[in-house]
């Protein structure tokens, strides 16, 4: 992969997990082929160890430091400040990039497709756990997925013409998810596209206690980020709305499963799992709605 001045491409990865995880990303990323100019930042908050092995690992790639309680969404967005490429692809950095990955996001681009994204994929295959984790957060993204305009992209694997961010400027700002990102995109007119070639494993193994602390303050932060200037009655009522959340959830979870006919045997064995993990999502939403986001954004890995 070629890294240079002016690249075509840039890849911004918030760096939350420290190491191993994000050298694997990083790793992957730079042995993907593809042949075109690409650029790789990572902006970390776990400290100067992990800064350092990076640098010295990967010399090629641009390295930012940020506190240790900074969120991922300013990490983003501290990134893309300094971004040189014309499309600018979000990954996580325990996502790790398969083959065809960066051809796609070039694709896209000579297509003339202002937003692209593609699947994402479980890595971590062995416990319940991890795969109720999965289906919580990824069922609607996982291959297969369809090869045109769609409708919602992965946020931890999708690519952006750079000039998109000067009118999400609001949001960086504002620290928005990357949902919102899309909400306001779409507003615009902007299409979404998936390119069905666009692979990411998704790779991070949870403990239960681990992952349903981070589903809390996810849905805390976004409900609470979502209302955040909303009058305390519909704050009330979405509060209210969101007892009906692990039921409507797993009914598209359910759904999503059917359509692409995938992975059934390892649903129905993390089921219990995921139950739980969904009701926890509900509480979240409610809190935030009530009390608002908290610190929450900050804890979210």
């Amino acid at each position: 992969m070629d890294v240079v001045e002016q690249p075509l491409v840039s890849v911004v990865i918030p760096c939350v997990n420290g190491l191993p995880v994000v050298a694997e990303c990083v790793e992957c990323l730079l042995k993907v082929e593809g042949g075109v100019p690409v650029e790789v930042l990572v902006a970390d908050r776990t400290g100067e160890a992990t800064r350092s092995v990076l640098r010295e690992r990967f010399p090629q790639v641009e390295v930012i430091a940020a506190e240790g309680s900074t969120s991922i969404p300013a990490l983003r967005a501290a990134a893309l400040e300094r971004v040189q490429g014309q499309m600018v692809a979000i990954l996580e950095d325990h996502c790790l990039v398969q083959p065809g990955w960066l051809k796609a996001v070039v694709r896209a681009y000579q297509a003339g497709h202002q937003v692209v994204s593609g699947p994402v994929e479980n890595g971590c295959l062995q416990r319940a756990v991890d795969w109720a984790a999965f289906f919580c957060e990824y069922t609607r993204f996982m291959g297969p997925v369809p090869d045109g305009i769609v409708t919602e992209v992965a946020g931890n694997n999708s690519a952006y013409d750079r000039r998109l961010f000067e009118q999400l400027r609001p949001e960086l700002e504002a620290e928005a998810w990357e949902s919102a990102w899309h909400v306001r995109l779409r507003e615009l007119g902007v299409t979404l596209y998936s390119d069905p070639e666009m692979v990411v494993l998704h790779k991070k193994s949870f403990g239960y206690g681990y992952f349903a602390s981070q589903r809390y303050h996810y849905s805390r932060s976004f409900a609470g980020m979502r209302l955040r200037a909303a009058p305390v009655w519909k704050r009330g009522l979405y509060a209210l709305a969101t007892s009906l959340l692990p039921g409507v959830l797993l009914c598209r979870i359910v759904s999503a499963v059917l359509r692409k006919g995938r992975h059934g045997r390892e649903f129905l064995r993390s089921l219990p799992v995921l139950a739980t993990f969904l009701v926890v999502w509900a509480v979240g939403e409610a809190v935030g709605a009530l009390l608002g986001p908290g610190d929450s954004l900050q804890r979210v890995e």
